[in-house]
């Protein structure tokens, strides 16, 4: 039997995620020969650091988006390193990730 579980609601954006299996209720009346657990597949869409625009990668629609926010010192659209600016670290964050995914 192949089941298929969707577990983005909980794994996307997430750094680590962990996945355990539990056994559930069991009586007396009932022998099992073991855990029958094999062939497990992750799959996932690759985070892109500089993806600014939202669709899974980083080209010049991204680096449009850096510019025109460049100097930008709140709520910047075009920070990706997180200091609450768009400047030169944001800029090689999205270079250093150009083309990606590859």
């Amino acid at each position: 039997m192949a089941l298929s579980y969707n577990i983005s609601h909980t794994a996307d954006n997430q750094a680590s995620v962990y996945v355990r299996w539990g056994m559930g209720m069991t009586d007396s009346t009932v022998t099992y020969c073991g855990w029958n657990i094999d062939d497990i597949t992750f799959t996932g869409v690759p985070v892109c650091l500089g993806d600014l625009d939202g669709d899974n990668d980083t080209d010049h629609a991204d680096l449009g988006i850096l510019l025109a926010d460049w100097g930008c010192e709140f709520d910047c659209v075009g920070d990706l390193d997180g200091d609450d600016d768009t400047d030169h670290a944001d800029l090689g964050i999205l270079l250093a990730d150009w083309g990606c995914p590859s």
